[in-house]
């Protein structure tokens, strides 16, 4: 997760403050980021003096045992990926009753906050960060996983060594392959729909249907990706209305 920290939307819940020592070992530090289930922290590995993003569940949410189990579900769906292009999950624990997982702290931006901040990428650049992207796609096909949620905002670009990486984020509403069976994991956030995926990057078969969609699904938001990431707006025009986006995509 990126170590830039963000404004409050709320207040934080009682427990979560700045300084606070998590299960004995991790010292927050501050907010990374926050979504409708859930906060980002940087925090510190006070043994290991390790730096790390810590994840917890919102409190508000704990009375759900479905999204409780989503939540978990998460965490074991990154922790089965080994490519160094998506964003690791160390750990999971509890604060108190409330859920946490333990992730690699990243340096850097994601993609659309690089396209806002300093314009269109330069076609090669994109093409090679997307690559990488396929990598860990790839990783996660042949595991049975589906992203399904594939987007810019996903798309994190970490610097390092003076050169540029991608790591894939947030498999929180990926179609995963456990124990024999397909579970649907649906931690939505603020900008990504009921149906299971963000708009602009989902694939005709993915608005039609979530449950069946399958590794193809992610190749087309991929495709839509790069396309925002080379000329600075999205594929479909932007500020229409969700039905006539969605008619438009299946045509």
């Amino acid at each position: 997760m990126s170590s830039t920290p963000v404004p409050l939307s709320r207040p934080l819940p009682d427990g979560l403050a700045p300084g606070t020592l998590v299960a004995g070992k991790f010292r927050l530090e501050r907010l990374l980021g926050e979504g409708g289930i859930g906060l980002v922290f940087a925090a510190t590995h006070i043994e290991l003096d390790e730096r790390v993003a810590l994840k917890f569940m919102r409190p508000e949410m704990m009375q759900n045992t479905d999204i409780v189990e989503r939540f978990a579900q998460e965490a074991r769906a990154a922790a089965r990926l080994k490519t160094e292009h998506v964003a690791r999950v160390l750990d999971v624990g509890k604060h108190g009753a409330t859920p946490f997982m333990v992730m690699e702290l990243l340096q850097g931006r994601d993609m659309q906050r690089v396209v806002i901040d300093d314009g269109p990428m330069p076609f090669e650049l994109a093409v090679e960060l997307l690559i990488q992207a396929c990598e860990a796609l790839a990783e996660a096909h042949g595991r049975g996983i589906v992203h399904r949620d594939v987007k810019p905002e996903n798309l994190f670009v970490v610097e390092r060594d003076g050169m540029q990486h991608l790591k894939v984020l947030d498999f929180g509403i990926s179609k995963v392959a456990l124990s024999g069976k397909i579970s649907d994991v649906d931690l939505t956030s603020r900008r990504t729909v009921s149906i299971m995926g963000s708009p602009y990057y989902m694939s005709p078969e993915q608005i039609r249907s979530t449950r069946d969609v399958d590794h193809r699904a992610d190749i087309w938001s991929l495709g839509a990706s790069l396309f925002e990431a080379t000329t600075g707006h999205t594929a479909f025009p932007d500020g229409r209305e969700f039905t006539e986006l969605m008619f438009d995509i299946v045509q």
